[in-house]
């Protein structure tokens, strides 16, 4: 998914964090991310809400399922055929690729990363696979591919000299130091089986001759109609493609895979709606912005700007799973798809959907993101379990830091917030129309 915002690696990474272990999160964890929006965050709040009055006078914050907010994008998941192709990739490639030895597993994980690596979630922090994967893709080393497709035996001084050869080339040299050089981390050639593992994963690219055939631009061999380079699969576009030619090696019908894989996607669709109705019974959600003064924020949510908006400072804030569960919204142009690990495809006949426990990261990731249309109003959200709140809807936040009136409030409105502010000693403010600018200011 392709988020435009700077917040998500850092946000990906709190998660693993944070919901991969059964011990709470550090304290400077958590200050840390508070840190990032300064500690002061912002609510919109109309009169026509019933229960807005009451909540300020006992510092209760209010939180809603997600099937009740105003875009009806928001924590909704689309079904991406490219992320269903990706859950069938790898399980392709280890079913339909005959491969012998030892070195078998390795052989395919580096198959799977020369052809779908720009394309899936197939990654690799293994160096070795890395340093195999830089050989293999290097002209040096491809020139050698003719030999085994006729079953010759690549010797250890042809290797030798494809690497030294290899070394000519600027581009390799540096990516090849980049790789073994790692003072963290280095590659240890003398343990790189490189004389056995080379020449068997040519080998096991070699004798699928249909794969070979769809591989890209032609090597100058006899064998010109079979043998092509794989960095040109790794620059197309079409997943669809890939897993044909896969399927293909495994003497499946591509048009038949075609249909397999849309009827995959029509049954997901039910899923995917158990899986929203599953979050709107266990989740709840409350909204705040970085900003106080947006002109359409105060138009949307404060009617009018009729309502009032509410400063919370959470540096002071002691409700510690309030500011575990407090994150930015990730915006995005892009809707969040249905992740693949909820999935269990254990039987294709029946699919189904995992414990979503087990996948807190995921969900919370698909719980935070929405359309960057929204970007204006800068949210964090908290997302809550519906059983750690009062009544499923209340928290008790009491970091009341500022109340702020909008430039359109009533006088007697105006009044009962000026009330409540004084009885519970809190700074306020009344915006008004800037008389020059399209802005908002304070009041004197």
């Amino acid at each position: 998914m392709a988020y435009n915002c700077e917040n998500v690696i850092w946000v990906r990474e709190y998660l693993e964090t944070v919901f991969s272990s059964k011990e709470k999160p550090s304290p400077d964890i958590i200050w840390d991310k508070v840190s990032k929006f300064g500690g002061k965050l912002y609510k919109y709040y109309s009169f026509e809400d019933k229960y807005s009055i009451e909540n300020l006078k006992n510092g209760l914050v209010h939180f809603s399922k997600p099937e009740k907010f105003n875009d009806p994008f928001d924590c909704s998941v689309s079904i991406s055929l490219d992320k269903i192709i990706e859950a069938y990739l790898p399980v392709l490639i280890d079913r339909d690729i005959s491969v012998d030895g030892e070195n078998e597993k390795l052989i395919k994980d580096c198959i799977k990363q020369i052809l779908f690596d720009n394309q899936t979630d197939i990654q690799t922090d293994i160096k070795e696979l890395k340093v195999i994967k830089l050989l293999i893709t290097a002209p040096a080393f491809q020139k050698l591919m003719p030999k085994m497709v006729k079953g010759e035996n690549i010797t250890e001084f042809e290797i030798q000299q494809a690497l030294l050869s290899s070394f000519l080339d600027v581009s390799f040299a540096s990516q090849f130091y980049g790789l073994i050089g790692s003072a963290s981390s280095p590659v240890d050639l003398s343990k790189l089986p490189l004389n056995d593992l080379y020449p068997d994963i040519i080998s096991a690219i070699a004798q699928n001759p249909d794969m070979l055939s769809s591989l890209g631009a032609n090597i100058s061999t006899e064998n010109i109609d079979k043998l092509k380079q794989l960095n040109d699969v790794m620059k197309s576009n079409s997943l669809i493609e890939k897993l044909e030619k896969v399927s293909i090696m495994g003497g499946f019908d591509g048009i038949k895979l075609k249909a397999e894989l849309e009827d995959t996607r029509k049954k997901l669709i039910p899923i995917a709606e158990k899986l929203k109705e599953s979050m709107n019974k266990q989740f709840a959600i409350t909204c705040f912005s970085k900003i106080s003064n947006s002109i359409l924020m105060w138009s949307h949510y404060a009617n009018k700007h009729t309502g009032f908006c509410v400063g919370y400072n959470f540096e002071k804030c002691r409700n510690w799973d309030a500011l575990i569960n407090l994150l930015p919204v990730l915006y995005s142009v892009e809707r969040p798809s249905l992740p693949m690990g909820l999935i269990d495809f254990s039987n294709p006949k029946e699919i189904k959907l995992n414990n979503i426990s087990d996948y807190v990261p995921e969900l919370m990731m698909l719980l935070l993101s929405k359309s960057n249309k929204w970007d204006y109003e800068e949210e964090w959200r908290i997302v809550n379990h519906q059983s750690q709140l009062i009544d499923a809807h209340l928290l008790d936040l009491h970091t009341i830091s500022h109340i702020y009136l909008g430039a359109n409030i009533s006088k007697d409105n105006e009044y009962l917030i000026r009330d409540v502010a004084k009885k519970l000693t809190i700074p306020i403010s009344k915006y008004r129309i800037s008389p020059d600018k399209y802005q908002l200011e304070i009041e004197g």
